[in-house]
């Protein structure tokens, strides 16, 4: 990544957890309700979750996953979401909000997360991490942007460090 541009990006850390794009999140995420729908949708039926089945969403953002999964099918996930102004959001949502993985005593049969992965520095140690969290046996759904061939400038000015390949 070029070291100019890279200094102009506000990435987001615990250290700095606060999401510049809050709002432009919220109005893609109304725009992408059916999509986020098929998601939901295609991850129920490829994983035979049940009502009492214990789900974290990892970067839960606004929670609009996390409805999706409460509204259509009874199932009230655990959010993690580290910036403030969207912890405020989830907790108005009434879900249970953690900001810190170490803070979660729970261990879950099914984690997701949805464009987040690609927001982390390190990526590989929070995928450790949430393994950590996880029954044995346990599955995790993960949505990135694909192709690092199409790695943009758009791709910088939202705080991304990668995108994926089947390879990695």
């Amino acid at each position: 990544m070029n070291k100019k541009k890279s200094s102009q990006i506000r990435t987001q850390t615990h250290e700095n957890n606060h999401y510049s794009g809050v709002q432009e999140l919220s109005d893609a995420e109304e725009g992408l309700q059916l999509y986020s729908q098929d998601i939901v949708k295609k991850m129920k039926k490829e994983l035979r979750i049940g009502k009492n089945s214990t789900v974290l969403d990892f970067g839960a953002g606004t929670g609009q996953l996390a409805e999706i999964w409460r509204s259509s099918y009874k199932l009230n996930p655990i959010c993690l979401e580290i910036d403030p102004s969207l912890v405020e959001v989830l907790m108005v949502k009434k879900f249970k909000v953690f900001q810190k993985l170490d803070q979660i005593q729970d261990t879950f049969e099914f984690v997701y997360t949805s464009n987040v992965l690609e927001h982390i520095e390190d990526d590989v140690s929070a995928l450790i991490d949430i393994k950590n969290i996880m029954l044995v046996g346990g599955r995790l759904v993960i949505y990135v942007p694909a192709l690092p061939i199409l790695f943009s400038d758009l791709d910088i000015s939202v705080g991304h460090y990668r995108r994926y390949s089947k390879k990695n």
